[in-house]
């Protein structure tokens, strides 16, 4: 059996490299899930009274639900003013009683507020940006000893977490920096704040944020900058030593001056880095001399196609596309989107085998199970249905309780090991493939060269062989024909079995719009006589949104954040949700 083996730090960082060198040299997709925050940015603007004009921008991918809604958590003098709300730049109308049991239609284009919600239509499914203004007064709070803000921007375990946070707090009179005596500290995310040149605070994640994530901000000011009316019965230092408990920051280095956690860490990295800097050019220069002998022997999808233009294959040169599985992970930028693709075609193939049926309610497809696969069908499939049977209720398989299995990365490992396995197992058989040290014996020196680099790049030690090489030429034809043949002279292929086959094809290729609008084209009967079409309109496009989702969900003075801590005072307007 074949695995892809784990990958030591430094290889990774290493590959991480070679990927944004090649990108660079040669020349990408995101999927979202039913409900998800992508992205979102606030910018927070003070007056001279600690009143914060706030704008967030959220960019929302969502195929269901009615509404959209934040939570505020207001103290003392705190008031919610100014707010409005705005879809892809267009503003939405203001509803004076909001009613969140409201149709999706009613709630369109209006935006309104709910006791302590702020609260939105969707209005179109899709991907869409949506802005939320407000003003909150008092949002600089005045302690015995400085002034400050406490807030928290996003409360942990809530549906809207998006996935990027960016956060910038300016003011057009005063410049926040350390000499001016301000100070920034960020709780519950891994992450960085900086005091920018411009004097203002921006705040961002490093790693992409999850349900366990929150985002609170804490930032010394000055006494007396502003004209608050919030008056707090405490020290500031008191407010700090309760934060920083259960966090990565030291009370004492904030005590002692310093606001930068691992402060002595990083200035050593600093020396690092720039000691260095001359070796790093040197191995760069090395590394794409590299690259480029690699890609020579594992050129990319769209060089091989334009390597094979005009050229064009018409079969399947294997049982079944599912042994080709390896062929195509050789293919580089091909790996991180191949399992996504075969998945799809799995789901097909049990659609085609009658193991399972598509169902649409609502525009949410789902499946139901039918029947076990045949003794004797791929491992794969009969992997990918004891997944779907693990989930199923009453039958019936959700997109989200397949997402949830396979977040786990050892469920989703174990199900694309079975692709992996079963299509190496092909590979050696046929001799497709062989060790990189037997190739390194029989080729010609500049192979031989490209083969070490490709054994380096992709930590495997397994190589194509001669054999291998044409069949991948075989695969790259076939897409060729795939992608034109509505162009060709080919309108009298009308073998319903053989599209059925070609669509499996299309699926892990990753071409099942492109084919599937051009068969319709030379062949409108297809719809009526597939096995695809028997319980759904749109069997593909369904069935790759389907798989898209589940694989998406099978990723003080500045300097770093807290993954912990924060504290349990300060406002918030970081919870909310979907309905």
């Amino acid at each position: 059996m074949v695995r892809i083996k784990s990958i030591s730090k430094w290889q990774g960082i290493l590959i991480t490299i070679f990927i944004g060198l090649f990108i660079f040299l040669t020349g990408n997709e995101h999927v979202e899930a039913e409900q998800t925050v992508n992205r979102m940015k606030i910018t927070i603007n003070l007056d001279k009274n600690g009143t914060a004009f706030i704008s967030e921008n959220w960019n929302v991918s969502a195929d269901e639900g009615s509404e959209i809604y934040k939570t505020l958590k207001l103290e003392g003098p705190q008031q919610l003013g100014n707010y409005s709300v705005s879809i892809d730049g267009k503003p939405m109308k203001r509803t004076s009683n909001w009613n969140p049991d409201a149709s999706k239609k009613a709630k369109a284009g209006r935006y309104g507020q709910n006791g302590n919600e702020l609260n939105w239509g969707i209005t179109k499914y899709g991907t869409h940006n949506y802005n939320i203004k407000y003003a909150i007064s008092n949002f600089v709070e005045q302690t015995k000893t400085k002034q400050m803000i406490n807030w928290t921007f996003l409360e942990h375990d809530v549906e809207i977490s998006p996935h990027d946070i960016a956060i910038r707090i300016q003011d057009q009179n005063h410049k926040f920096s350390k000499d001016n005596g301000y100070g920034i500290w960020g709780f519950g995310f891994d992450g960085q704040t900086q005091f920018n040149k411009r004097g203002q605070i921006d705040v961002n994640n490093s790693k992409a944020l999850n349900d366990d994530n929150y985002v609170k901000i804490l930032m010394e000011i000055p006494k007396g900058t502003y004209k608050t009316s919030y008056h707090l019965n405490k020290s500031f230092d008191s407010v700090v030593k309760d934060a920083f408990k259960g966090s990565d920051f030291n009370y004492q280095d904030y005590k002692s001056g310093k606001n930068i956690k691992n402060d002595l860490l990083d200035r050593i990295l600093w020396v690092v880095i720039g000691a260095l800097s001359l070796i790093g050019i040197l191995f760069v220069i090395w590394l794409v001399l590299g690259i480029r002998n690699y890609s020579r022997y594992y050129p990319r999808m769209k060089k091989l196609q334009k390597q094979n233009e005009g050229q064009y294959s018409r079969q399947i040169t294997a049982n079944n596309i599912f042994e080709l599985y390896t062929i195509l992970s050789f293919i580089p930028g091909n790996r991180q989107k191949q399992d996504n693709n075969f998945l799809t075609a799995a789901l097909l193939q049990l659609v085609k085998q009658g193991n399972i049926k598509q169902e649409t309610v609502k525009e949410k497809s789902h499946f139901v199970l039918l029947q076990q696969p045949e003794k004797d069908a791929p491992e794969p499939l009969q992997a990918l249905y004891t997944v779907l049977y693990r989930v199923e209720k009453d039958n019936v398989v959700t997109e989200s309780a397949l997402s949830k299995y396979l977040s786990h990365d050892s469920n989703w490992q174990e199900l694309t090991y079975e692709f992996s396995d079963y299509s190496y197992a092909y590979c050696m058989k046929y001799s497709l493939v062989e060790s990189s040290d037997d190739a390194l014996k029989t080729r010609n020196k500049k192979d031989r060269k490209a083969i070490r680099w490709a054994k380096w790049l992709l930590n495997d030690n397994h190589q194509l062989t001669e054999e291998g090489i044409k069949i991948r030429t075989q695969i790259v034809q076939l897409k060729n024909y795939l992608e034109e043949f509505s162009l060709l002279n080919e309108r009298n292929i009308k073998e319903v079995s053989l599209w059925d086959d070609y669509m499996l094809a299309a699926a892990a290729l990753g071409i099942l719009d492109k084919v599937e609008e051009q068969l319709n084209k030379v062949y409108p009967e297809y719809a009526q006589e597939s096995v695809y079409y028997n319980t759904s309109d749109h069997p593909f496009n369904y069935t790759a949104n389907f798989s898209s989702h589940v694989a998406y969900s099978s990723t003080g003075g500045g300097g770093s954040t807290s993954s912990g801590g924060g504290g349990s005072s300060g406002g918030s307007s970081g919870g909310g949700g979907f309905r």
